[in-house]
């Protein structure tokens, strides 16, 4: 039996996964069905990224901010955007 997409569990997106997804649609698929092509990233880098992961759960603790945005929002946000 195929479950029906209405009943799967929603995806969710990364803050920036979202963004990358307001600068360019592509941009967002081809992080979430091809992250195999991604380029890899550099010690420096990891570090830069890994502070940012660190100040985002800080922000959701503070302000109470909701995990990351289901994709079935985010398609309704770039359906009405573009």
């Amino acid at each position: 039996m195929v479950k029906s997409e209405a009943f799967l569990p929603p995806k969710t997106i990364s803050k920036s996964r979202y963004l990358a997804g307001l600068q360019c649609p592509k941009r967002l698929w081809l992080e979430i069905h091809r992250y195999d092509l991604k380029d890899e990233v550099d010690q420096d880098t990891q570090a830069v990224f890994d502070q940012g992961q660190a100040v985002g759960e800080l922000a959701q603790l503070l302000y109470r901010l909701p995990r990351p945005i289901p994709i079935v929002l985010a398609r309704l946000i770039f359906q009405t955007s573009c």
